[in-house]
């Protein structure tokens, strides 16, 4: 019973991680697409539009997190299928956050 709760706080960890990575990914390509939005997103000066999309991005992750935690046991569910969501997340937001592909896509 106690390695299930283990592996519930590892899989809510892997979910958090990957929705704060797409998060940054999803701002990111919004901020460039809306000047508004980018505008929005500047908290701090000194860092630009970041000091947005990285403080959202963690405070969503910490919400789910915390979410995930307390309300959903996820013991039983597979690691391996999450790892490969992680991998995938980075995948998908490394594109998002690429200018390259940004300007190919707007």
């Amino acid at each position: 019973m106690n390695s299930e709760k283990g592996k519930s706080t590892v899989i809510a960890t892997i979910i958090a991680a990957s929705s704060t990575i797409l998060a940054i990914g999803a701002l990111n390509f919004i901020g460039e697409a809306s000047e508004g939005f980018k505008e929005f997103l500047t908290f701090w000066q000194g860092m630009g539009p970041l000091s947005g999309k990285v403080i959202l991005a963690y405070a969503l992750g910490a919400l789910v997190f915390l979410v995930l935690f307390r309300i959903k046991p996820l013991g039983r569910q597979s690691l391996v299928t999450w790892t490969i969501v992680l991998f995938a997340s980075i995948a998908v937001s490394s594109l998002l956050i690429f200018t390259p592909f940004i300007d190919l896509v707007l």
